[in-house]
């Protein structure tokens, strides 16, 4: 959980004291904020139909989102990268994440992130001024 709000000293109870402002799931805002889920594509299964069809279920499964589908390749006599066209993009659940990792294999899944922005309101310091 990511908690907003203001942390002050309160001298009535000699302790600090947090006031939340808002209240988010850390998932949640890391399926907000993904961008780009990047796919390193196993050279040994470049032709593999079946995988192919499964990839395209999961990523349907996931679909519509604001994040995008890229797949790297990295072959003896090629390498590349390719964006999937704007109707493949995902929500970047960590279901999804999950799945794609069991499917492609350990480390072959990355997901970019927009930076956050900061929050509206005033300033907030740990004295409450």
């Amino acid at each position: 959980m990511l908690v907003e709000g203001m942390l002050r000293f309160d001298d009535f109870s000699d302790g600090w004291r947090l006031t939340a402002r808002s209240v988010t799931d850390l998932g949640k805002i890391g399926e907000q904020q993904a961008r780009n889920i990047v796919l390193t594509w196993p050279q040994e299964r470049s032709e593999d139909a079946a995988l192919q069809a499964r990839l395209a279920e999961l990523l349907a499964a996931h679909r519509p989102g604001p994040c995008a589908i890229v797949i790297e390749y990295f072959g003896v006599a090629a390498r590349g990268a390719l964006k999937l066209a704007p109707e493949w993009s995902v929500r970047a659940t960590r279901e999804l994440r999950e799945s794609l990792e069991g499917l492609l294999g350990r480390g072959s899944v990355e997901v970019t992130y927009a930076p956050l922005a900061a929050a509206a309101g005033p300033p907030l310091s740990a004295d409450g001024r």
